[in-house]
């Protein structure tokens, strides 16, 4: 778990913001393609690279959200409604599991592995 300084972290640092960014925009361009999987897995970026950020972490919970109600996954709905609370106050709190995905893969508290791009981003 990544404990961040007691400082409220709002936004993605500028070095940062253009990979969050490009996650974002990759799984939009999925999501009008109708491709669920590149979708998902481009939410996933943009949550490890957000998620010590409240509003970036919150902002892809909730496209999360969006994605489980669009293709009726109501697993993943169920799953998303909690973890947009509480992934919001993990970030304002400053505790959250580095590299954990945001899906229901893994459980909220889990730290895993960066992907390669999103390891090149944080190091």
């Amino acid at each position: 778990v990544l404990l961040i300084p007691p400082r409220l972290m709002l936004h993605v640092p500028a070095a940062l913001r253009p990979y969050y960014d490009a996650e974002l925009a990759a799984a939009a361009v999925a999501r009008r393609a109708r491709d669920r999987a590149t979708e998902w897995r481009h939410l996933e970026g943009a949550h490890i690279l957000g998620q010590c950020w409240v509003l970036a972490h919150t902002a892809v919970h909730l496209r999360m959200l969006g994605y489980g109600v669009r293709y009726g996954t109501s697993r993943e709905v169920l799953g998303q409604v909690p973890r947009v609370v509480f992934g919001c106050l993990g970030s304002l709190a400053g505790r959250v599991p580095t590299g954990n995905t945001g899906g229901l893969m893994y459980r909220p508290n889990c730290q895993c592995l960066f992907r390669p791009i999103c390891r090149r981003c944080w190091i």
